[in-house]
């Protein structure tokens, strides 16, 4: 059950991902309200916080670097419009593929966070992180009267 909540996280966060590209919101600047929503939450001691959030920086540039991989797959010129069944099938494992990369990247980082905090404090971690993801959805689903949606053309206010 857990697993699934995580990967359906996990596609949520894609889908922002994308989203923000298109809203012209980096992942960086993402991380970082990430950052801002989780750290004040968290409860960690000045020498957790000083050794955990450049691990946690590092785990978001690394899947960054995944997801541009994704992105520049589906993105070549020399992508041919899918007719066979093999054809779909190809994209489905690659699409799976792609899942499984940032799945055994989360375990690799969450091994590390576990080296550095009590695993409380990563389960807590892992709670606010979809917790965070959730409350980015709303914002995005809902945006309410100061993010309205832009016209054609005009670019969207930050979150």
């Amino acid at each position: 059950m857990k697993i699934n909540g995580f990967l359906c996280s996990l596609f949520i966060l894609q889908l922002l991902f994308l989203s923000s590209q298109a809203q012209r919101i980096g992942y960086k600047e993402i991380t970082e309200k990430r950052i801002e929503f989780i750290a004040p939450r968290l409860g960690l001691t000045a020498g957790e916080s000083e050794k955990f959030w450049p691990l946690f920086r590092e785990f978001y540039d690394q899947r960054e670097k995944l997801t541009q991989k994704t992105r520049q797959k589906n993105n070549q010129p020399d992508n041919k419009p899918l007719v066979t069944d093999e054809d779909y099938l190809n994209a489905i494992r690659f699409m799976i593929d792609s899942k499984m990369n940032q799945v055994t990247l989360m375990k690799e980082y969450t091994g590390k966070y576990v080296e550095i905090l009590p695993p409380e404090k990563v389960y807590r971690l892992l709670q606010l992180e979809e917790e965070f993801n959730r409350v980015l959805l709303n914002q995005l689903k809902d945006p309410g009267p100061e993010r309205k949606e832009p016209e054609p053309g005009k670019k969207r206010p930050p979150l």
